[in-house]
């Protein structure tokens, strides 16, 4: 598995490299062997996000148009621009911004440090990276608790939101658009779309979610997914963690349940052969149900779903949030969820014992105002 996976990944580098610069795709030539495929391959959606900007600012025909000269005479207000695009306009976290300026860092210095021209010269004479400092985004662990505490899904003695959440996927959403048919068929037209497309992948989409609620296994582990990496027996996953560490995740038994709906129509609903290898697949609209369901198309249908539900805000990570707090609060074993979740140390782990604290206290605060508690 960890072979197949690594070679996946460099075949997804090999298809994106020639679309940037001849500069760029000698940095990631240079850089293959010394980090590993995951690193690179964020890399090339790091700058992917750089030269289309680069591309509106200046007009070029395409990323590969892009000369070297264009990089050397960015400025720093260039580059605070961009960040306030990142910012702004992309909604990205300060902990996201940090990182694409980090992997732009890395490029500039092997322009200007390490790559030479027929001269012997450095292709940048200057690295304005190298005078770019990153905002600090260090924030204490009950902080970050703070910030997600209303946006994962809870399960109490009051409401169990998994339930409901998984529920909604699979019977509410479709009657949002019933709700909206007319009987014009011309107006019904995009109702009866969404209905459509709904029925076609509904076994799929509550499938993922399920494994992302019941697993807490991250958006590339599950897109990497392989029919043989899933052992119904043992109810186990074989998931290539960060660093291109294998391991083994457990998932629980309603995930069990979902997956093995879904596989029951996976080969006929989207017309695979039966030996087919990526568990996921993207809907036969558009890619007619060939290739492997991309990281953005799960983003993509975890939005559409979150936006008609209007509950917590969640994201493909904050699911895994909601798994991780759960299962701290049923086992209180901060080792055991750390070793799920694949974390090198329990100290990222700790997030999740204040989250059950948080929750703890929001239940003495209603104590206190139902005049429970003397």
């Amino acid at each position: 598995m960890k072979d197949d996976l690594y070679d996946r990944l460099i075949q997804k580098i090999d298809e994106k490299v020639p679309a940037f610069p001849f500069y760029v795709q000698e940095f990631i030539q240079h850089k293959l062997g010394k980090s590993s495929p995951q690193t690179i391959h964020e890399y090339l959606y790091d700058y992917n996000t750089f030269f289309e900007w680069l591309l509106t600012k200046h007009g070029y025909p395409s990323i590969q148009d892009i000369p070297l000269l264009v990089l050397e005479k960015l400025r720093i207000k260039d580059i605070t621009e961009f960040e306030n695009y990142l910012r702004i306009r992309l909604r990205n976290s300060d902990l996201t911004v940090n990182r694409k300026l980090s992997s732009l860092k890395s490029l500039f210095h092997y322009l200007s440090q390490i790559a030479e021209d027929e001269n012997l010269y450095p292709y940048l004479k200057r690295n304005v990276m190298a005078k770019v400092e990153m905002a600090s985004v260090r924030v204490s662990i009950s902080k970050k608790a703070e910030k997600i505490e209303n946006q994962i899904l809870r399960t109490n003695d009051i409401k169990d939101e998994f339930t409901d959440f998984i529920q909604f996927v699979t019977e509410g959403y479709p009657k949002i658009y019933e709700a909206q048919l007319t009987g014009d068929a011309k107006k019904d037209r995009g109702a009866n779309r969404m209905i459509q497309f709904h029925r076609m992948n509904k076994e799929r989409d509550v499938a993922i979610l399920s494994l992302f609620l019941g697993s807490g296994i991250r958006i590339s582990e599950l897109v990497n997914l392989d029919i043989e990496d899933v052992n119904k027996h043992n109810r186990t996953l074989n998931v290539l963690r960060k660093g291109n560490k294998e391991d083994i995740v457990d998932f629980d038994e309603q995930a069990l349940i979902d997956l093995e709906e879904y596989l029951e129509v996976r080969n006929d609903r989207y017309e695979l052969p039966s030996d087919f290898k990526p568990l996921f697949v993207p809907s036969k609209v558009g890619r007619k149900g060939t290739g492997r369901m991309s990281v953005r198309g799960v983003q993509k249908m975890i939005e559409k779903y979150v936006a008609a539900y209007q509950g917590p805000n969640l994201t493909a990570h904050k699911l895994r949030h909601s798994f991780a707090t759960r299962l701290y609060e049923n086992s209180k074993d901060i080792v055991l969820v750390k070793d799920q979740l694949g974390h090198e140390s329990v100290e990222t782990t700790n997030l999740y014992t204040h989250l059950s604290n948080t929750q703890r206290k929001r239940a003495l605060e209603h104590m206190n105002r139902g005049g429970f508690i003397d």
